[in-house]
């Protein structure tokens, strides 16, 4: 069955009698070592015992372990107490709360005449006990339970009035009944290090209070150095030794090992939804367990550790699913948890990680050397610099010193890594928006024709260029035979160009380094280089002579009509060149009576392409231009087109090219241009195009002025 719903841990620890078989850290041992040393309790003494380690460590899992081998070893005899002071609320209640939990234990659990005495000497204990008197040194405190002494009355024979020899004799009775008492008691106590630095000192000087309470043994849990800073923050003398003195034994947990981290960590990975775990890109189980080796294991310290950054990958995976490789999602869910003051300058300034330097311009070195002082401020601030920064140079390669064999280029947008700037916007914002380009999507254009209608739907002018650059990458990564009609296939990206909305208008045109229809052929040839070498000119053949592909014909036809080509480039067979470039100025008379011409990508390069691969057919397109447009202004808009500047923008200008006779006689263009410049209703960008017309030099569109100077 298939799992669609990722599962969220409740980050729970391990509890009652399957604790011990549930084990994944081989805790066993530490565990039976307690349980062991808590042998010392007896009618004498009590005892108190430390399991040690930082928060989401799995300390409560290992009491509940213990706890097991304590009832497994005694057949029940022992009375097992849990108190957890967190859940107290009340600093001072702490007390009352943890003594009446001990009695309330006795009670329920023995019912015989000495298990009530004992109850009701605690509960006579908790009524008169102040426990200022039992921590040596405290006289500076104020009494841990308010009052204690107005409640006292409430004692078997009032003790309001009492002494401090009758408050040492009800110690006396408590422990005198406990001596008698045939039972053990443990008494668990979690959770000390959640508490505030004040609960902390009033929980120790609880245990401190009545730690030697006889049949008693106490284990608590806690994080020793949490301890030690808040007895220190409350002013507690010698706080770095103060443990020592209410503690007999301290356990710290032990390290988890290698092999236990790494079987946590494939157990909650293999808990995800399978197609999550399916394959999306080239070599990601390989980039998977490189993360692993690059700061991930450093920074999954503990239990919890795993647990969180494995839930928060469960949740931002599904949105992310096929554009980003699992590996960087999982990276980026650690940067999130482990370190969020980096995850949250990745998200103000993403191209402080993505950013590189050619150290080709002066001061480039200054700005990289400040460039590496910034990120470095910024690790410093983290728990763990160094996995941290090594996590940091896996995801984004740019930011190590030197060169590192994940770094950015090649195929690395097209396999899902979040260097390329392109996938980080998408993995920062947790899903494909309207203007990124979906690698999911693209391999669904190739892959399943079914799909494609469906493709387009989502295009737009924002992402249509890349688009078809990451049908390109995509094509890269296939093998020969794995596109099932890949005739089809290339003739619905040539097809694609001259649609809207990739079709782009003039505005949107003039910024594009690279033209559309350049991105579509080298696509194409991407596609038939890897699937079908052979079948190279068949393809280009039957685009070209496409109808519906006048603009991407157009682009092959000129390609083939150099002496030389790129590698792998897709061109028709010299011996059908003339043929396609007839069927290319057909198809496009066929557009200009659709009146769709015009709406094609590039008109200009399919006229300038007929003009050239087809010279004895330009005038018949021209004269179905003229039948269309007799004043020829879109013809002007579209054949004068020259160049574009960033400061005087579109220019125009006649081509000094002889072909240009092959539509229309140089004289006879000039003339037209003369009759539509005296037209007062002729503005600019037309008039410009016209104007370069006659005066024989480019001219910007935007006022006519000499595009020369």
């Amino acid at each position: 069955m298939t799992k669609d719903v990722p599962t969220i841990s409740p980050d729970q620890p391990l509890t009652g009698d399957e604790s011990i078989k549930q084990d994944k850290l081989q805790r066993m041992g530490l565990a039976s070592a307690s349980v062991a040393a808590l042998q010392r309790v007896s009618t004498t003494t009590g005892f108190v015992l430390s399991i040690e380690g930082p928060w989401g460590s799995g300390k409560t899992s290992t009491l509940s372990m213990m706890e097991q081998l304590i009832r497994a070893g005694d057949s029940n005899r022992s009375i097992i107490v849990h108190f957890n002071p967190w859940l107290v609320g009340d600093r001072d209640s702490l007390v009352r709360q943890f003594l009446g939990a001990i009695a309330s234990a006795i009670e329920l659990t023995d019912h015989a005449g000495n298990a009530k005495k004992v109850a009701k000497e605690i509960q006579n204990y908790v009524r008169v006990f102040d426990f200022v008197k039992w921590v040596p040194g405290a006289e500076p405190w104020a009494s841990i339970v308010k009052g204690v002494m107005e409640s006292a009355g409430k004692a078997a024979g009032g003790v309001a009035d009492q002494k401090e020899r009758d408050i040492e004799g009800q110690k006396e009775r408590l422990e005198k009944a406990l001596r008698k008492f045939d039972r053990k008691i443990f008494v668990f106590i979690d959770d000390i290090d959640r508490l505030f630095p004040l609960e902390v000192f009033e929980m120790v000087r609880i245990v401190k209070a009545v730690g030697q309470l006889p049949n008693i043994g106490y284990i608590v849990a806690w994080d020793s150095e949490y301890i030690r800073r808040a007895l220190k923050s409350a002013a507690v003398p010698r706080a770095s030794t103060y443990i020592d003195k209410i503690v007999q034994v301290r356990l710290p947990l032990p390290a988890i090992s290698t092999n236990s981290r790494l079987k946590l960590l494939n157990d909650a990975i293999v808990s995800l939804p399978e197609e999550a775990l399916a394959s999306h890109f080239p070599k990601q189980d390989e980039r998977l367990q490189s993360l692993y080796f690059h700061g991930l294991r450093e920074l999954l310290e503990q239990p919890r550790d795993i647990t969180r950054v494995i839930n928060t990958l469960a949740v931002i995976e599904p949105g992310l699913r096929g554009e980003i490789v699992l590996a960087d999602i999982l990276g980026l869910a650690c940067l999130m948890v482990r370190a969020p003051r980096v995850y949250g300058e990745l998200r103000r300034n993403p191209s402080l990680f993505t950013r590189t330097f050619k150290g080709v311009m002066p001061g480039d070195d200054d700005e990289r050397k400040n460039h590496r002082e910034r990120l470095e401020r910024i690790y410093a601030r983290t728990q763990n610099p160094d996995a941290v920064r090594e996590l940091v140079h896996f995801l984004f390669p740019s930011t190590a010193k030197a060169g590192n064999k994940f770094a950015l280029g090649g195929q690395v947008d097209v396999q899902g890594h979040i260097a390329a700037p392109s996938r980080l916007n998408i993995a920062l914002s947790m899903a494909i928006g309207a203007t990124d380009v979906s690698i999911v999507d693209a391999k669904r254009y190739i892959l399943e024709p079914t799909r494609r209608e469906v493709v387009e739907a989502k295009l737009s002018v924002e992402n249509g260029l890349g688009f078809l650059e990451m049908l390109g990458e995509v094509a890269d990564t296939l093998t020969t035979g794995e596109v099932g009609d890949l005739e089809g296939l290339c003739l619905a990206i040539a097809r694609l160009v001259d649609k809207a909305p990739i079709s782009p208008s003039d505005m949107q045109r003039q910024f594009f380094v690279i033209p559309v229809e350049t991105l579509a052929v080298k696509a194409i040839s991407r596609l038939v280089a890897s699937c079908a070498p052979s079948q190279a000119k068949v393809i280009a053949y039957k685009v070209t002579t496409d109808a519906d592909s006048l603009t991407v014909a157009s682009e092959i036809l000129t390609d083939g009509l150099q002496s030389a080509h790129e590698p792998g480039a897709i061109i028709c067979d010299k011996s059908k060149q003339k043929m396609a470039g007839r069927k290319l100025a057909e198809n496009s008379r066929a557009a200009l009576k659709g009146s769709i011409f015009w709406g094609r990508a590039n008109p200009a390069r399919i006229l300038w392409t007929i003009m050239r691969a087809a010279p004895s057919s330009a005038k018949s397109v021209f004269a179905e231009v003229k039948k269309g447009n007799p004043n020829l202004d879109e013809f002007a808009l579209a054949f004068l087109r020259h160049g574009f500047s960033s400061n005087g923008g579109r220019s125009y200008a006649l081509p000094d090219d002889p072909a240009v006779r092959n539509f229309v006689s140089v004289a006879t263009l000039i003339k037209h241009a003369k009759k539509r410049l005296s037209d007062p209703d002729v503005g600019y960008p037309l008039r410009a195009a016209w104007r370069s017309v006659v005066d024989e030099k480019a001219l910007y569109g935007k006022d006519g002025s000499d595009a020369r100077m």
